[in-house]
């Protein structure tokens, strides 16, 4: 079992559940970015993927998170899953989102 969250206090929360209850047992996958805000047109190809790394470079050029850009890589995150599905097509990939706008627009990304 793969669950899908979209934050990292989500990650620490399904842990701990995991430990309540081994039925839950899998491997954790955090999608990092945040869809809900900036360019998200053709972000299934290079370009638009290219433009969206470089409008969050610019946003944040000069901040204290300039360096977080890097450790954000979703595209290798769906990568590993769709990697994961090949691999093992009896595997289940449960996708865990609140109602808010980052869950959401996460879920449908």
């Amino acid at each position: 079992m793969i669950h899908i969250v979209f934050e990292q206090s989500n990650v620490e929360t399904l842990s701990k559940a995991i430990e309540l209850d081994e039925a839950l047992q899998g491997d954790i996958v955090e999608i990092k970015d945040d869809y809900a805000v900036g360019p998200i047109a053709d972000i299934y190809e290079t370009e638009g993927y290219q433009q969206r790394r470089d409008w969050w470079k610019e946003l944040l050029e000069f901040t204290p998170y300039k360096e977080q850009l890097n450790i954000v890589d979703d595209k290798m995150a769906v990568h590993n899953l769709l990697k994961s599905l090949e691999e093992n097509a009896g595997e289940e990939i449960w996708i865990w989102m609140g109602q808010n706008q980052h869950d959401v627009c996460s879920y449908y990304w």
